[in-house]
């Protein structure tokens, strides 16, 4: 599983980010910048989740890069939990959003104890944001 991001200069910076994270960071050369958000994403990943998980820019193309986690099984826990902050959710309105009635069986996805499947997170995703729509990708 690989992420998708991108990366433009500024004036005399390098700018990296990933949307679906709603990851942003700089830097003063190209090479900087990607390996400031690989950073930037292993902090986010261990603040937000709570796992220790290394990102690596793994493909490097004009105007975009991907990044490849170490560890997949926490990817959708981050997604969840950067997309419902993002959004100014809280995990009461989604688990209304959801029809459930106990926050514990939505809070075991965004922390990493149940990995949903594609279904389960797109419906875990609109929850959050009606709008919300996967994109898969084979490369």
């Amino acid at each position: 599983m690989l992420i998708e991001g991108n990366i433009w200069q500024e004036d005399k910076h390098w700018v990296a980010a990933v949307p679906m994270l709603d990851a942003l960071t700089q830097g003063s050369t190209r090479k900087q910048a990607l390996t400031m958000i690989e950073d930037l994403l292993r902090v986010m990943a261990k603040e937000e989740i709570n796992q220790r998980i290394r990102f690596k820019v793994v493909h490097d193309k004009a105007g975009h890069f991907t990044v490849k986690p170490s560890k997949i099984d926490y990817v959708p826990a981050l997604i969840l939990k950067r997309m419902r902050l993002k959004n100014e959710q809280t995990i009461q309105s989604v688990v209304d959003r959801l029809g459930e009635k106990s926050k514990n069986a939505y809070a075991a996805y965004e922390q990493g104890r149940h990995i949903p499947g594609l279904f389960k997170l797109q419906t875990l995703l609109h929850a959050i944001h009606p709008r919300t729509e996967m994109v898969l990708k084979i490369v």
